[in-house]
């Protein structure tokens, strides 16, 4: 998300934080599915959604690579590799902030992975896309 709002620039650093959330909060949702899909519809699922979990990756990389990254002004001045850090004062407001998004953060795992199963019962269904469709 760093990345993004950094390329973006400080004229659209408001706009490209909400995409690059939104963007993380659709993936999240979207793989389930995508991977209920695959596993219904391709030969070999189990296979078959472990190579897609390995090439994706390997786009994500090739993505990353591709990234332009800023120089500093004047060569051999500053550091190439930028340390994030907390501006002097706002300390309180991020510790609580992490406090408030931790848990939900946490929890979202434990309820795309046992949700889909769980559910399945009461929707009267064994289907993996359906499964996939209420972690979407």
């Amino acid at each position: 998300m760093a990345a993004v709002t950094d390329v973006a620039g400080p004229e659209c650093e408001r706009i490209a934080a909400l995409l690059a959330s939104c963007a993380m909060v659709f993936g999240a949702g979207l793989g389930p599915l995508l991977a209920g899909v695959l596993s219904e519809t391709l030969p070999a699922p189990t296979v078959t959604v472990f190579v897609v979990e390995a090439v994706l990756p390997a786009t994500a990389v090739l993505a990353v690579l591709r990234i332009p990254v800023r120089r500093p002004e004047e060569p051999g001045k500053g550091a190439r590799l930028r340390v994030p850090g907390v501006p002097r004062g706002i300390g309180r407001q991020l510790a609580l902030g992490v406090a408030v998004f931790a848990p939900g953060v946490t929890a979202t795992p434990f309820v795309l992975s046992l949700g889909p199963s769980l559910l399945s019962g009461p929707l009267g269904t064994i289907s993996r896309i359906v499964a996939g469709a209420v972690a979407l």
